[in-house]
Order: structure tokens, then C-alpha cells, then sequence
């Protein structure tokens, strides 16, 4: 039974399970190293050094789930006795909307967070006789058969701030590479899913970022050890990408160019649609526009501005960008 539990169940779900079973064998409280020694008897090897245990603990005192004494400088660990009443509810006021956005992320259902949404609508006693079975919103997705293993795995790493390493391979380069990365986002753009983050081992100056494809990653270290990092709360995507179209970063810069307006209304769709935040628009004539950006040029910026059709633009400002 227990090969078939740490099948089914992730790294950290297996942890919690068995912290859990530790605190509920008696009535007495239990000290973080007693918690340790607990864990080891089980095959479960954490470092004793880190503060990754005391993540965990911090989870189940969050949910609830153990009461937490202090005597002098130690802490110690209980399971609370919980009733079913006890539990925050969901009513059948809650069901509808709980089942569209079910519906609403059926293109994400490689996503953990879907598990967690449906498990939490399987326990729901009203769900049976809820008949609710339209979708309220269509989001476009990847195919959910692409590296979804790899993005549950990524995901706890995530939530848990331990190191990966995995093998990984450009589409330019003939040989393969070893990563070891701390991670920090999983990102969708453009159909396809990215990692962020940073380099498990780098020069303590070094802060930058590193991105990988998943349908690059040849395949996980499961055998390498993961190392907890600490997390740089500093990091926000919407900062990071603040000036970019797309994945790309590099310093911005004022970019401009004249939009002809033809049969695709190109007029229309870029004010109803900007390209960018920055965007600014002036109008020149019932056929031309001017348009203003401040971002990094990449490559993502051309392949938007080639959407207009290359005739449809002119004086397009830098010169070094070429379209």
C-alpha cells in the first residue's frame, strides 16, 4: 500500500502524509527533531540544516491542521483533533460557479491547480444533483499532453523552493546540458510552457534570470538531490517582463512606426488590441496612424508588427529594426 501511496501522491504530499501520521499516534507533542528522526525511520532524508520541515509545519499550522507550543526556545508539534464541522463549507450557492470555472480550465487540466479544483468539487455533496454543465469562458492552451508530468514536478519545487536538475537541449546546439536551477515561475506564452529561474550554483553576484522550454527538457535527475534555496521576494513577472513582447528582456527603448489601415481594419485592431502597455497612438490622416512604443526590440516584436502586413508599414523607427 505504501508503494502505491508514494506513487500517486508528489514529494511533498508524501512528506505532509507521513508528518501527519507521526503526530497522530499519540496525544503527545513532538519537537522538530523527534519529527526528523520520525521521518528518517521512513526513508525520508531531509536536511536537518535547512528550514524545509519547518516549511512543512508551517503548511499544516497554516490548513489548520496542528497546534504549535513554544517552551523556552523549542517548539512543539501536535495534531489537532478536527470534526467534520469545523471545516470552512462550501454551500450550493458555490457549486455553480465552482463547476464553470472547472469547465472554464478544462484546456489547463495538466495543471495541478485543476486536481485541487476538482477535488474540492468531488467532496461537495450538492455537486450530484447540480446539472450545471455549461463553459463560461474559453482560455487557449497548449495540448494538454505536452510535458504536463513536468509541470506538476516543477510546480512543488516551486511551492517548496528546492533545486531541480535536468537535462536540457536547444534546438541550435548538437549536445545536451546538465541544469541545476532554483525555480521560480512556470510561464505559458505562445502555446508553449517556460521555467524561470535562477542557477543553483552561480557567483553570488550574479541575480539574473535563465528561461527553458519544457518541450526542451530531455529528462529529470530524479537521482540528483534537491537543495532548498531562498527565494528573492524581489521577483515579480510583471516588473520583469515589464518591457518586453513576449519571453525576451533587454534594455527598452522608444520604437515608432506609421500604420496603414486595409481591409483587415489594422486601425481598429491595434487600438482595441495594443501591442504593449506603452503603446501610443496619433493619428495622421483617415488612412495612416503613428504608433508609439517603449519596449525591448526583439525578434517577438517583429513577428507582431509582420501581423500588419509589411506593406501596410512605414518609417519604422529604430533603423536597426528590420522587418
Amino acid at each position: 500500500m505504501n508503494e502505491i501511496i508514494n506513487t500517486i501522491l508528489s514529494e511533498r504530499q508524501v512528506v505532509l502524509l507521513a508528518i501527519c501520521k507521526y503526530l497522530s499516534l499519540d496525544s503527545r507533542e513532538k519537537t522538530t527533531h523527534q519529527i526528523f528522526r520520525a521521518l528518517a525511520s521512513k526513508g525520508i532524508e531531509l536536511n536537518p540544516q535547512s528550514s524545509v520541515l519547518y516549511k512543512y509545519l508551517r503548511f499544516l499550522e497554516v490548513k489548520d491542521l496542528v497546534r504549535v507550543k513554544t517552551k523556552g526556545k523549542v517548539k512543539y508539534f501536535s495534531l489537532k483533533n478536527i470534526r467534520e464541522d469545523e471545516y470552512p463549507t462550501i454551500t450550493s450557492r458555490d457549486v455553480p460557479f465552482l463547476v464553470i470555472l472547472q469547465k472554464s480550465l478544462e484546456n489547463y487540466t495538466n495543471l495541478p491547480l485543476a486536481d485541487e479544483l476538482s477535488s474540492l468539487i468531488n467532496k461537495n455533496k450538492w455537486i450530484e444533483s447540480h446539472e450545471t454543465s455549461f463553459k463560461a469562458i474559453e482560455l487557449d492552451s497548449t495540448s494538454n499532453s505536452i510535458h504536463s508530468e513536468l509541470l506538476s514536478f516543477f510546480y512543488y519545487r516551486i511551492l517548496d523552493t528546492e533545486t531541480v536538475s535536468f537535462t536540457y537541449k536547444k534546438f541550435e546546439d548538437t549536445e545536451s546540458k546538465v541544469v541545476e536551477l532554483e525555480p521560480y515561475l512556470l510561464k505559458e506564452h505562445n502555446r508553449r510552457w517556460y521555467l524561470i529561474g535562477k542557477k543553483a550554483i552561480c557567483d553570488a553576484n550574479d541575480s539574473s534570470y535563465l528561461t527553458y522550454a519544457l518541450d526542451r527538457i530531455e529528462s529529470i535527475n530524479w537521482e540528483q538531490s534537491s537543495n532548498e534555496f531562498n527565494r528573492d521576494h524581489s521577483f515579480d513577472p510583471e516588473i520583469y517582463w515589464e518591457h518586453s513582447i513576449g519571453l525576451f528582456r533587454g534594455k527598452p527603448e522608444k520604437v515608432s512606426f506609421q500604420l496603414k489601415n486595409d481591409f483587415m481594419n489594422n486601425i481598429d485592431f491595434i487600438k482595441t488590441s495594443p501591442i504593449h502597455k506603452s503603446q501610443k497612438i496619433k493619428e495622421i490622416d483617415e488612412q495612416w496612424i503613428e504608433v508609439e512604443l517603449f519596449v525591448y526590440p526583439s525578434f517577438e516584436l517583429v513577428r507582431e508588427l509582420r501581423k500588419f502586413g509589411v506593406h501596410n508599414i512605414r518609417n519604422l523607427k529604430p533603423e536597426t529594426i528590420e522587418l
